[in-house]
This record gives C-alpha cells, sequence and structure tokens, in this order.
C-alpha cells in the first residue's frame, strides 16, 4: 500500500471492501477539482473517533460574516459563507460537509426548517440524519439522506439530488411541487421564477460535480457513498 497509509495499515485492512475501493481510487486520482485528496484519505484513517469540524482546506479569499477566514476556523450555524473570485471552501458542520465554489454566497440558519440558504453561487454539499429544508431563491428541498449540488444563477437554479429523497416545491408555483428519490444523479432539474413552467429536466444531464467530490466530502464525515463509484467512468462528471 502507499505510503500515506503508514500505521493506519491496519486498520484499513479491517474496513469493509467497498470503503477500500472508493479510498484506492482517491490515492490513484492526485487531484480533485483543484483540492487535494490527502487530506481527505487522512481524515477518514485517522485514529480519533470526532469528526473535525471547520474549514479543512480553501483557496482565494473566503469570508465568515464578513470576516477573511482560514484553515481551522469553525463555521457555525447562522454562519454566512462568501467566497471571492476564483476562491473555493471545504467545510464541515456537524453531521454535514461542504464545497462551495467561487463566488459563492450560503446563510445558515438556526434549525432543520432553515438548514441552509444559497443565495447565490455554487453548493455541493452531504448531509448526516434526519430531515432538512433547504432554501434558494426560486425554491424550497426538503431533502433526507442526501447529498446534492446547487447552482444558482439571476435567471434560474440548478439542482442535481445527487442521491436521496427530496420534496420540491418551486415558489412560483407551489402546486407544481415534486417528491422523487435519486440513487445517481437520476434527476437534475432547472428551477425558474416562472409560474407557467418553473421546473424543467436539464437537456445535458449533470455538470460541475463529481462523484470523487462527493466522496471527499462523505469520507470527511467517516462515510462512504450509497452507490460503488467504481462502476462509473473514472474522471467524468455525474
Amino acid at each position: 500500500m502507499n505510503k500515506l497509509f503508514g500505521e493506519q495499515s491496519n486498520y484499513y485492512r479491517k474496513m469493509d471492501i467497498k470503503k477500500r475501493k472508493s479510498l484506492e481510487k482517491i490515492i490513484n486520482l492526485g487531484a480533485i477539482s483543484a483540492l487535494s485528496p490527502l487530506f481527505a484519505i487522512q481524515s477518514v484513517l485517522a485514529s480519533q473517533a470526532a469528526v473535525i469540524q471547520g474549514i479543512r482546506t480553501l483557496q482565494g479569499q473566503v469570508w465568515i460574516n464578513g470576516r477573511l477566514a482560514k484553515v481551522g476556523d469553525l463555521v457555525r450555524r447562522t454562519d454566512r459563507i462568501t467566497t471571492g473570485k476564483h476562491a473555493h471552501v471545504v467545510y464541515v458542520i456537524g453531521e454535514e460537509a461542504y464545497l462551495q465554489r467561487d463566488q459563492s454566497e450560503v446563510l445558515f440558519g438556526e434549525d432543520a426548517q432553515q438548514f441552509f440558504r444559497v443565495i447565490t453561487g455554487k453548493l455541493l454539499a452531504v448531509f448526516g440524519r434526519g430531515e432538512k429544508t433547504l432554501h434558494t431563491p426560486v425554491a424550497t428541498m426538503g431533502i433526507r439522506g442526501t447529498g446534492c449540488y446547487f447552482e444558482v444563477e439571476p435567471e434560474r437554479t440548478y439542482f442535481c439530488l445527487c442521491y436521496g429523497w427530496t420534496h420540491l416545491q418551486p415558489t412560483a408555483n407551489p402546486q407544481q411541487a415534486m417528491r422523487y428519490t435519486s440513487f445517481h444523479h437520476d434527476r437534475p432539474v432547472y428551477i425558474y421564477p416562472r409560474e407557467q413552467q418553473p421546473i424543467e429536466p436539464v437537456p445535458g444531464g449533470v455538470y460541475n460535480h463529481t462523484d470523487d467530490e462527493l466522496l471527499m466530502l462523505e469520507a470527511l464525515q467517516y462515510r462512504s457513498l450509497p452507490f460503488d463509484i467504481n462502476s462509473y467512468s473514472e474522471g467524468s462528471y455525474y
């Protein structure tokens, strides 16, 4: 095995096959969307039981409530996270992990009904147990057991339920709410602020987020993906 595992090799050998294959794939990548995967592997193989909270990695300018952030800073409920041009940040809050891309703004709430609001920009998120309600300018999403990706633009919102369950309710026409499940990015949609047709399937399918990034986020919570990442094409967007 790679020397990265070091003294944790015994722990690795005791892992189930699914997790072992996922970790081997991360090692072979060398990079995950400009993020080094090494910290994710080290988190999974760490001897400590507690999940490390706060900012795990960042690039460029990132602000917490208007204050410049650094690696190690905690992110708390009710905080506002903003990223500058060409910036990105990975952080952990409770049982959730997030990859927030450049020029994005996310506001966290105090409870499950106001879990977070993506004000603008791009966010990939994986969640722990329980139902939560997520908000964008054009829709509300009730989710459970989920990984999902958002791109909030002025004229529309892109939403991919990567896996899990959602109750998607467009603000422009609540009567067109949908309940559905996804196993592997099964139904990405555009959501518009128009009453006549607020939800449309995405013609080109899934874009701008990968299984490798989801694996990285779940690894920060000592969890694995609900599907076998090795069954899908390496390096592709799914």
